[in-house]
This record gives structure tokens, sequence and C-alpha cells, in this order.
């Protein structure tokens, strides 16, 4: 028998549970994806609107579509993330601080001249499975963003960034890494699956933290024309400051512009032209700083290699500690 397969057999338990979490995270979002597609509503109805062509009778077919895809749809992105968070967590812990906490390890190491050959083994296989099950569900919540929003391409907004694409399976791969390095250092089931959960929320805080910060470098400048609400024509794109611009050309916040000019504050886009202005208003500019939709995949693939960098040097951590672990 390989030893995949013995490593398989030690953890019976273990590998039935990922089974059953695999089917459940991929079989949920499969069946979102499988409902929306069967509304069979044209994507230019989205576009046109219910009252053009062939899309007139559709109002109570595309209202259905919009509440099914708002509420299933968020919970098909949520099965994706269990699907990257919880057997990365149950599987980093079953192939080190399990092997540890049952002794098991001792008799194995005795029997291999390579403590690392006899990691690498059981590691290998298990994170080329997570990432490759992480790929296919972050690829199924990319067609679901894709038919939450028809209108919207999923390759150019910030809906749901993290939570779908190359930054799933990259996810995976680091609760993985954290998990195993946490179970080679304790070596106790229990500990290292609440150290190892402890260790994956900091990180997921933490590259969403970084993300947040470098996106706020990242941005470019909209100043709305008269008549103009958000971002007209940009409906990809991500606001991520509103502010003013003063009549000298300054640059300021909202609540800055209020405190200096109080009740004599216009905004120049709500002023309609040739519009009487009372003695001493001050007419100002709305400037709103956004991400563009097309910076959308550079920002997945940041997140997705500074996730991917924390599994592997997580997992290179292990395979330190376990060569010099006693047995």
């Amino acid at each position: 028998m390989t030893a995949v397969g013995l490593t398989i057999r030690a953890h019976r338990f273990e590998f039935a549970a990922l089974g059953l979490l695999t089917a459940a995270g991929l079989g949920g979002p499969a069946l979102v994806l499988a409902r929306l597609m069967t509304f069979g509503i044209p994507a230019s109805c989205f576009i046109a609107g219910p009252a053009v062509g062939s899309c007139i009778g559709l109002d109570p077919q595309i209202a259905a579509y919009l509440d099914f895809a708002g509420f299933w749809g968020a919970l098909g992105h949520a099965a994706v993330l269990v699907l990257a968070v919880l057997p990365s967590l149950v599987l980093g812990m079953a192939l080190a601080a399990k092997e540890i906490d049952r002794g098991t390890t001792a008799f194995a190491w005795s029997l291999t001249t390579s403590r690392r050959r006899w990691f690498l083994v059981r590691v290998g296989p298990a994170a080329v499975a997570i990432v490759a099950v992480g790929l296919v569900g972050g690829a199924m919540a990319d067609q679901i963003q894709r038919l939450r929003d028809p209108l919207v391409d999923p390759m150019r907004t910030f809906q749901q960034l993290g939570l779908r694409g190359i930054v799933v399976p990259s996810l995976a791969l680091a609760v993985f890494g954290l998990t195993l390095a946490a179970g080679a250092t304790l070596g106790r089931i229990l500990p290292t699956l609440l150290v190892g959960a402890a260790l994956a929320l900091g990180a997921v805080v933490a590259v969403n933290l970084a993300s947040e910060a470098m996106l706020h470098t990242e941005t470019v400048v909209w100043m709305p024309a008269n008549g103009d609400q958000g971002l007209p024509g940009q409906v990809d794109w991500r606001t991520v400051d509103y502010e003013v611009m003063t009549p000298e050309g300054e640059i300021i916040t909202q609540s800055e512009a209020y405190a200096r000019y109080g009740n004599a504050l216009y905004f120049g886009e709500e002023v309609p032209p040739g519009a009487d202005l009372p003695p001493g208003a001050v007419l100002v500019r709305s400037v709103i700083f956004a991400n563009p939709g097309d910076l959308y995949p550079f920002v997945a693939a940041r997140m997705a290699v500074l996730y991917g960098a924390t599994g592997l040097v997580s997992i290179v951590l292990a395979f330190a500690v376990i060569d010099r672990r006693r047995p």
C-alpha cells in the first residue's frame, strides 16, 4: 500500500469528514448555479429592461431571479469560504498534531532515515488536493458572481473580493500550512485546532488590511458633473473615499468642508447651471477617489500571492519543526 493510502487509512474519520465538507462546499454552489441558469432570462433584459422587445412580461421572473441570486448567491459564496477553511484546518491538524498526539510518529520515524521524506509524502498530496479543490470552488464562486450581477464582468468588479477566483485556493493553502505548523509545534489535537483557527483568522485580517491599504494608494479621481450621483457609467469601480475641492483648489474631507463653511457650503454638481446662490455661498466640487474595475485581477492576484506565501512558509516551518522534534 502506498504512503498516501496508509495516510488515508490512518485518518479514516478525518477523510470522511473532508469528503462530506468538500461535497457540501462544491455541491451547494453548483445547485445555486444550476438554478440561476434555469431562469432562462436573456442577459439583454437586465440592460434594456423588461419593457423592451422580448423582455416584455418578464418583470416577475426578473424580480424572482434577483431575489434568488441575492440570498442564495450569498450562501453559495459562504459555502466556498467554508470549503477553503474547514477541510484545510482538519487536514492540517490530522497530518501533524494527531500523529504526534497518538504517538504513531515515534514508530514511524524509527523506520525511516528521513523525517522530511516521511512528512513530504503526506503533505505534498494533501496540499495539491486542497489547492485543486480550491481552484474549482473559486471558479464556481466567480460564476455565481457573474450571475448575481449580470451587468458587471466578475473580472472587473471588487464585489466579493477575497471570496472567489484564485484567492480561494491560496487561502486554503494558507490555512492548511498554518494549522500544519501549529500541529507540528504543539503536538496536540484540540490546541492545534484552536491555534490554527486563530492563525487563519489573523492571516485573513492581515491580508485584507494590507490589500485595503494598498488599494487606498491605487485610486483615480472622479469629479461628478452636474446631476451625477456616484460614479455614472463606472458601475464596476470601487469607491474608496469622498472628498471635496474648495474654490482655491484645496482637497479636503467633507467633514472639514462642513466645519469650515457651514450652511454656506454648496456642491457644484447639485446646483443647476445659472442658478442664483445666496450671498456668501461657497461652491465646492465633489471629488471621488475610486479603484477602477480593471485593477481587480491584479488585486486578486496580489492577495493570492500573500496567502500562498503564508502557506508555503508555514509548511517549510512545519518541516523544520518535525526535523528537530523529539519522537
